[in-house]
């Protein structure tokens, strides 16, 4: 590979030193040399090993992604339950919510980017919260960007 590699450049600067023999002016010359730098850039760049080599078959690699594809839902539910319990005492202390009396269900689906969050969905317990539902609906929408759903259970 590298005689290869050698010879192309060896080739290469002999053509180019005779098209710059050639040249009648200094003006010319300049452009002939950089033609002849990205011939050499072209000669050298695709034996450099550009780019990320393909791995080979190992012994254990399904597990691996196996257990990487394991680690990604975990960190997703571990990223949804923050998220959601963060909501909750939000609607808790903003609208004065007994805790426990709020029960908040993420639905997230999976697209290119990652993981993002579709629609979020809020149950009440308690007829007293009846008057509330406008607000939280507003705030619920506005915090996490998504269409909200709210409903008032009588336990």
């Amino acid at each position: 590979m590298i005689r290869t590699v050698l010879t192309s450049l060896s080739v290469l600067a002999a053509v180019c030193t005779c098209i710059l023999t050639l040249c009648p002016d200094d003006q010319m010359k300049k452009y002939v040399r950089f033609c002849c730098a990205l011939c050499v850039l072209s000669v050298l760049i695709p034996r450099a090993g550009v780019g990320i080599p393909e791995l080979p078959e190992l012994p254990g690699r399904a597990e691996i992604t196996d257990m990487t594809d394991r680690v990604a839902m975990l960190t997703v539910n571990e990223t949804l339950s923050r998220i959601k319990a963060a909501t909750e005492e939000m609607i808790e202390q903003k609208h004065n919510v007994v805790p426990g009396d709020v029960s908040v269900t993420l639905i997230a689906e999976d697209g290119d980017g990652g993981v993002r969050i579709v629609r979020a969905s809020v149950t009440l317990y308690g007829l007293g919260y009846s008057f509330k539902t406008t607000g939280i609906k507003k705030d619920v929408a506005e915090l996490l960007g998504v269409p909200c759903e709210v409903t008032v259970d009588e336990g």
